[in-house]
């Protein structure tokens, strides 16, 4: 067998233990798993705070950090609204000062950023104001591997079907990816 069909089937067999119930990698012996987010109570709260924040200060980017209350920070699964296309992320600035947020007089707030990951500023999106608004459904269950979509439930959900929804560790860890019909 050559190297490219060993790494081949290294990557399906790969593949089939983290769309179980996880395993470690026999190369880097990390831990991996396929993990299953599921809209939720909190995330919904957390949207439609951005929602009206939004409107309410026509801002089009928000620093979540600074300006959500303490019950949206306190969910710390705000960005996986993301995974959605809910909300999205500004990118990182390439400055080392961030001026494009500013204070109550409308003068540009200065930042240090950094070594940060992300600028911190998000937005809401057309599909996550018309999600809030009732206008659509989107999918209950994304299924997440490294940052990225592997998968998506067929099960939809409106925003009010959310706000019914409390989140609970156990059942979503204990989803597959495997064992889940996808669109």
């Amino acid at each position: 067998m050559d190297d490219l069909t060993v790494l081949k089937e290294l990557r399906q067999e790969w593949d089939n233990t983290i769309a179980k119930s996880g395993g470690h990698c026999p190369c880097c012996d990390r831990w991996g798993k396929i993990n299953a987010f599921t809209l939720h109570h909190n995330l919904a709260l957390a949207l439609k705070w951005m929602y009206e924040y939004t409107k309410r200060s026509s801002k089009p980017w928000v620093y979540v950090v600074e300006e959500a209350p303490r019950q949206v920070l306190r969910t710390r699964g705000f960005c996986t609204l993301e995974y959605w296309g809910l909300v999205v992320r500004h990118p990182k600035f390439e400055s080392e000062v961030d001026t494009s947020h500013s204070d109550e007089d409308g003068k540009p707030k200065k930042r240090k950023l950094g070594k940060k990951k992300s600028s911190g500023l998000w937005q809401i999106t057309p599909l996550g104001i018309d999600f809030v608004e009732g206008k659509t459904l989107i999918v209950k269950t994304v299924f997440i591997y490294n940052k990225e979509v592997q998968g998506k439930s067929l099960a939809t959900v409106s925003f009010e079907d959310c706000l019914g929804e409390l989140y609970h560790y156990g059942a979503s860890m204990s989803k597959n990816i495997s064992d889940e019909e996808l669109e």
